[in-house]
């Protein structure tokens, strides 16, 4: 009984997670990538769209983020393009690298969670 439980458990969270991840992939905000030639982890600026070079994330405890817009260089923060995650402890410049500009809409978004300090 328990072992069921526990597997009916996990095919949840699998599931949670398979759909978080699907979410991502799948956001219809766009923005300007820039080709895998160009990838920068040196140079950045407020407004540019990065992403976590592996083994590093850029995750929570609720899931994964594909990429995020840094707002704020020193000290080095970013926030998600949604704005419902900040990272500003646990993030460092030689985690990330650059690969893009955010449109402006979502560096707006990624302003106003920056600016109102949660």
């Amino acid at each position: 009984m328990f072992k069921m439980m526990l597997d009916e458990i996990i095919k949840t969270e699998d599931a949670r997670v398979i759909s978080e991840l699907r979410r991502i992939a799948q956001s219809p905000v766009e923005h300007t990538i820039m080709p895998n030639d160009a990838l920068d982890t040196t140079g950045f600026e407020v407004g540019d769209l990065i992403e976590a070079i592996p083994p590093w994330a850029l995750a929570c405890g609720s899931g994964l983020y594909r990429r995020a817009v840094l707002v704020s260089i020193e000290p080095f923060v970013a926030v998600s393009e949604e704005g419902d995650m900040m990272w500003n402890t646990n993030l460092r410049p030689e985690k990330v690298r650059r690969i893009g500009k955010a449109f402006s809409e979502v560096f707006e978004v990624a302003m106003k969670r920056f600016n109102s300090g949660y």
